[in-house]
């Protein structure tokens, strides 16, 4: 292991490796949009990810590796982004913004979402149609 912590100290992102170590790490890796829970909209959100966190942290992971996570327009592959930059709307977690629960019209929106939890696959294009509506 010392002969590859010296050749990562050469190399352009040895800066980077300082933060995250040049030692074994244990982790898993999944697919955000298979982390649903009671509260997500038909597909993994951001905000599915604190459980997993939790998880790992009490079982000595340190590592969580995700699919791409940026935007792809109305293509359901995460490996055809068309920002390098933009996160995917997909995975925003409505039921988390601020005021939702003192507006009884985004409310009932909210509910339409509710169908898309019981389906076994993610409908991408429906899901992508309501959450941009």
């Amino acid at each position: 292991m010392s002969k590859i912590n010296d050749f990562i100290k050469t190399t352009p992102s040895a800066k980077h490796w300082e933060n995250v170590g040049a030692h074994k790490h244990h982790g898993i890796v999944v697919p955000l949009f298979a982390l649903r829970c009671e509260n997500s909209s038909g597909i993994g959100e951001y905000l599915d990810l604190k459980k997993v966190i939790d998880w790992c942290k009490d079982v000595g992971f340190d590592v969580i590796q995700l699919l791409p996570l940026n935007e792809t327009g109305i293509d359901p592959s995460p490996y055809n982004a068309i920002s390098s930059c933009a996160l995917s709307t997909l995975h925003i977690s409505l039921h988390a913004l601020d005021g939702i629960k003192e507006n009884p019209s985004l409310m009932q929106k909210l509910k339409s979402f509710d169908i898309l939890n019981t389906y076994q696959r993610v409908h991408y294009l429906q899901l992508k149609r309501l959450k941009l509506d």
